[in-house]
């Protein structure tokens, strides 16, 4: 199945694994050019592996010291001669394989979150079609028992994280040519395709909500506010 993404730049947060990982798959098999961003540079290695159905990781080989570098491609893993994936399990060509690309940050720091959005807008040539906010953490946790630490954590993550990454790629997104008036004003007059297509899509603030209340599970279940009106009609 095709979803129109084709020469689209997709920068993914969290795509090393989970939700993350499958929607980077997803967009490159459809002719995304995908940048997955993640804290572990190992974890971001076997997720180029996983994307492109290597089914031997371990062979892929990358130049340098990967565990020194900002990004890599899945096309750079494949340079060196006797890697056993490149003939036999990896489907494609280098240019499918260099429209995959692993970017360490930490989304957590304002300052990390630039360097992905600037290599995603170099390589897509100043733009970002698509911006996906996965990184999270989920704790399963009674809530008398989180502690300070953990729930700071959480909101670093999953909040702020959200924010410092969508002001970072703002600037890539609107130079599309998309102004911020224009994409809401498509959204509302209930165009589907405009509205997908736009910069404020990816950034929805009820996208938001829902992913850092999913994110925070019980703890904010715990939180919920009873319903008032069916509270009245009761005692009534």
């Amino acid at each position: 199945m095709e979803y129109g993404c084709k020469h689209k730049v997709v920068l993914i947060t969290g795509g090393t694994s989970g939700i993350g990982l499958t929607a980077a798959r997803t967009f490159w098999q459809d002719g995304a050019n995908v940048f997955l961003v993640g804290r572990d540079r190992t974890r971001g290695m076997q997720a180029l592996a996983e994307i492109i159905g290597c089914k031997d990781p371990e062979s892929l080989v990358f130049p340098g010291r990967p565990e020194a570098m900002h990004t890599f491609s899945a096309a750079d893993g494949m340079k060196k001669e006797g890697c056993a994936a490149w003939k036999s399990t990896v489907p494609g060509t280098a240019k499918d394989l260099a429209r995959l690309r692993y970017i360490c940050a930490d989304v957590t720091k304002p300052a990390d979150c630039r360097i992905p959005a600037a290599i995603a807008g170099y390589y897509g040539s100043d733009r970002i079609d698509i911006l996906v906010n996965s990184a999270g953490i989920y704790q399963e946790k009674r809530i008398e028992q989180v502690t300070v630490a953990e729930y700071n954590r959480i909101m670093d993550v999953n909040v702020k994280g959200t924010l410092f990454m969508i002001q970072a790629c703002r600037p890539y997104m609107l130079s599309r040519g998309e102004t911020e008036t224009g994409a809401s004003q498509k959204a509302g007059n209930g165009s589907a395709a405009d509205a997908t297509d736009s910069s404020t899509h990816a950034t929805d603030s009820t996208h938001t909500t829902d992913s850092t209340t999913q994110a925070t599970g019980s703890t904010t279940q715990k939180l919920t506010a009873p319903d008032t009106a069916n509270e009245r009609n009761s005692r009534s």
